[in-house]
């Protein structure tokens, strides 16, 4: 093929296809994980299940789902971008201190990718 726009075409879509899975899906499987109804997400709780559930969702979809911080405050309802970035780089640097909470997500992981 020597025409660079069907190359260009052609390539876009294959580049854009990284596994990535339904926002809604992440929600609903940390949720029932956690046994935390959706709406608490994106309310002002601050109860540590509904921290945990938020800050791993969060986490979760910037890692699977590709989502951009922006789009991930407006889904949690955050007022902004930093907040999302605080609760993943918490998670991620929890994962490094608690053994049971990196289990916990892996197996999250798990069940959102096999879904």
């Amino acid at each position: 093929p020597s025409d660079p726009q069907w190359t260009e075409h052609e390539l876009s879509d294959l580049m854009d296809s990284r596994d990535q899975v339904d926002a809604h899906l992440v929600l609903d499987i940390v949720c029932k994980f956690y046994n935390v109804h959706p709406d608490l997400l994106s309310s002002s709780a601050r109860d540590r299940s509904v921290v945990r559930a938020r800050h791993l969702s969060a986490y979760f979809l910037y890692h699977l789902a590709g989502l951009k911080l922006g789009e991930i405050a407006r889904i949690l309802g955050r007022k902004d971008h930093s907040a999302v970035l605080y609760g993943i780089r918490k998670t991620e640097s929890l994962f490094a201190q608690d053994l049971f909470l990196k289990k916990q997500a892996a197996e999250l992981e798990n069940r959102i990718r096999r879904s």
